[in-house]
């Protein structure tokens, strides 16, 4: 049980933070599988063509068939997220999971819960839920950018009036703890 335990906070920790890079919902995180997930190859690889994108632009994208803002940007999206640590932790996990499962095996429910467990054990539970994840991606991509356009697009958000509603809640909790 505790091997299983280890296996579930592992997996969680990788969709964590690649939620956090590529500015995910968090049912987008839980959901994701590994047939949706694409990072470059490895140095072995690189020669292939059809990864010819991932060798030059360094960035890991998610695959998002069903997204809740299908009506704006179609009904088949990319997140793409260019961390090097969230790409190769999901480099090293890619090759040992089938295709169609999801990369972290529990429920919505039970994702939610080791995020506030986590919490509790940081003593931060007043302060972030698993709706805190997508805003602080976004406020973290901004202050390393500092492009507003940019950071509506990666987070395919319709406007940027929603964008700036994400970004007030970020540097809102961000006061909290300070």
């Amino acid at each position: 049980d505790q091997e299983r335990l280890a296996g579930e906070l592992f997996c969680f920790a990788i969709i964590l933070d690649i939620g956090f890079e590529a500015l995910l919902r968090p049912s987008e995180m839980y959901n994701v599988t590994i047939g949706r997930l694409r990072v470059p190859p490895s140095r072995r690889h690189r020669r292939s063509r059809r990864h010819i994108l991932e060798r030059y632009w360094r960035v890991g994208s998610v695959h998002i068939p069903r997204p809740k803002t299908f009506r704006s940007f179609g009904r088949s999206q990319f997140a793409t997220f260019k961390g090097r640590r969230p790409r190769r932790w999901a480099a090293w996990v890619m090759p040992d999971v089938p295709r169609g499962l999801r990369v972290f095996p529990g429920s919505g429910r039970r994702f939610a819960y080791l995020f506030s467990v986590m919490m509790c054990k940081f003593g931060l539970e007043d302060y972030y839920t698993l709706g805190c994840v997508r805003p602080g991606g976004a406020t973290a991509e901004y202050m390393r950018s500092r492009d507003a356009t940019k950071v509506r697009f990666l987070g395919r958000w319709k406007t940027d009036v929603i964008l700036n509603t994400y970004l007030q809640e970020a540097v809102a909790s961000y006061m909290a703890v300070e």
